[in-house]
């Protein structure tokens, strides 16, 4: 098992990414390799892009972006049983010390030694996921079942910090809730609500076009329009935030006024928020705070403490993964679609600076919303390179060539004959006339490949005498062993047919 060269989105200033090559060597005995094929841009990483720092933490080097992803097991190091080539995954980034005691209660997110990737806390940086593949602990890389697709397993992330923020409210089936923001951390903790057995979810913000967006998607039952205000005194804001707080307890559920709520998910970090939903929460409520805003506030914390309204932190997740997984996979219909949250979708390393510009935009050039802004690692490029390669095999040998896939570390081509009565010419073809363009397709994938196997429609099978006797006998076993059916289905699991990417 050797390194390889990769290349990586890179954050030297403000605004300004370069496409670099590094060297990543081959995975630790405890590490896989994964090659990263979806990654979805969070405000944190908006943030250091805007400023080349987040609140009051700075970027101290060259620092990749990157932490809501998802993609394809390529190499596994020694140590590794759990994972193997070829697994699609979602990677969970933060690496805890494993020693302190947060540690060992289990409450990892909150450990001082964390080093999370894409954050400029720990020094050097721990790099993000932008770029080609990452070496990562196997502990920390979760499997995805084949029905949850790469762009869902890059929203685990953000929906574990939703799910964790509703661990920490301790949610109870039949509780009224209300979300403040709904941008997509408020909507997907509206659609944990929704999930965990809510009876009834209200969701406020500034932007009526995001609230009605979640009332028609089913992530909430009511929206609230905040009204755009900016009180000056204390006084003022304090009765600014009374007046939202009657406002939205008069907001009508199947008839009924919402009231006040049990659980309010603060997800701005704005004051006038903080302070609404204070006042908004029934006593013995919780007030989950989610958003990060200015570090200094003014709250009415005789209207929490005389009221044991709790204010409850919430930092990112611990542990949440494996549910979140399992949620989605088993499509249960509580759970609002949150795919619907991507918006805008971008293609490869030269369109990440608009993927991050369109990130900071309330609505993209056509009038569309954006919530959720996902980096994919399947560029047209490589698109046509793959229907160049079926193109080339049918012109040079008569084949119909129906699968070019990977299978662990070797390029598997999968046809049916047609009018070649030999097929022996066509792996020496394929070596020299296309193997560069199928090294192109492999990397879409996410891994080279060390031979090509063939296999017929009629369990013939041809082995190119390229690879020689003594490859041969083994190449045709691993051939008569496939089954191209159920790989080919797992690997591509959408956008294809007959083998073509679409």
């Amino acid at each position: 098992m050797c390194g390889c060269d990769v290349r990586a989105s890179v954050l030297h200033g403000a605004k300004d990414l370069r496409v670099q090559n590094r060297d990543l060597p081959a995975p630790e005995p405890a590490e896989v390799q994964v090659a990263v094929k979806a990654t979805g841009l969070c405000g944190s990483d908006l943030h250091y892009f805007s400023h080349y720092r987040n609140g009051d933490i700075l970027v101290r080097e060259p620092m990749t972006l990157g932490h809501e992803s998802a993609g394809v097991v390529t190499a596994v190091g020694a140590e590794v049983s759990t994972l193997k080539v070829g697994d699609r995954v979602a990677l969970e980034v933060g690496l805890p010390c494993e020693q302190c005691g947060l540690c060992k209660e289990g409450r990892y997110n909150i450990c001082k030694g964390m080093k999370f990737r894409s954050s400029a806390k720990a020094f050097p940086h721990f790099q993000g996921t932008l770029q080609d593949r990452i070496n990562h602990p196997a502990k920390w890389v979760h499997k995805l079942p084949e029905n949850v697709s790469l762009e869902y397993g890059a929203l685990v992330e953000p929906l574990s910090v939703a799910m964790h923020a509703r661990d920490r409210a301790n949610l109870k089936p039949g509780a009224t809730v209300l979300i403040l923001g709904a941008g997509a951390v408020g909507l997907l903790c509206a659609a944990a609500a929704k999930v965990s057995g809510a009876k009834s979810v209200v969701i406020a913000d500034i932007q009526e076009d995001r609230v009605n967006f979640a009332v028609q998607n089913g992530f909430a039952d009511a929206a609230v329009v905040v009204p755009m205000a900016r009180p000056e005194t204390i006084e003022d804001k304090l009765a600014y935030a009374k007046d939202l707080a009657a406002k939205i307890g008069a907001t009508e559920v199947k008839g009924e006024a919402i009231g006040e709520v049990s659980v309010t998910f603060e997800c701005t970090g704005v004051e006038s928020c903080m302070q609404t939903a204070i006042y908004s929460t029934q006593a013995g409520g919780k007030v989950m705070i989610i958003g990060m805003g200015n570090p200094i506030q003014t709250l009415p914390l005789s209207a929490a403490a005389l009221r044991e309204v709790d204010l409850v932190g919430v930092f990112r997740y611990a542990n949440t993964y494996p549910e979140v997984i399992n949620m989605l996979a088993s499509k249960n219909a509580a759970l609002p679609d949150v795919g619907r949250l991507i918006t805008q979708r971008y293609n490869g390393f030269d369109e990440i600076p608009e993927a991050f510009k369109m990130a900071g935009q309330v609505k993209d050039d056509k009038g569309n919303l954006v919530l959720k802004v996902m980096v994919a690692r399947h560029d047209n490029r490589t698109s046509n390179v793959f229907h160049t390669s079926i193109q080339y095999l049918h012109a040079a040998q008569g084949e119909n060539a129906t699968h070019v896939i990977k299978v662990g570390g070797e390029l598997w081509v999968n046809g049916s004959r047609t009018t070649n009565p030999t097929g022996n010419g066509l792996g020496r073809d394929l070596s020299k006339g296309s193997y560069s363009a199928l090294s192109e397709t492999v990397e879409w994938y996410g891994s080279e490949y060390d031979e090509i196997v063939m296999r017929w429609a009629k369990n013939t099978t041809d082995v190119s005498p390229d690879y020689g006797a003594e490859n041969q006998a083994r190449l045709l076993n691993i051939s008569r062993n496939y089954d191209p059916g159920r790989v080919f289905q797992m690997l591509l699991p959408g956008g294809f047919k007959n083998g073509l990417r679409t």
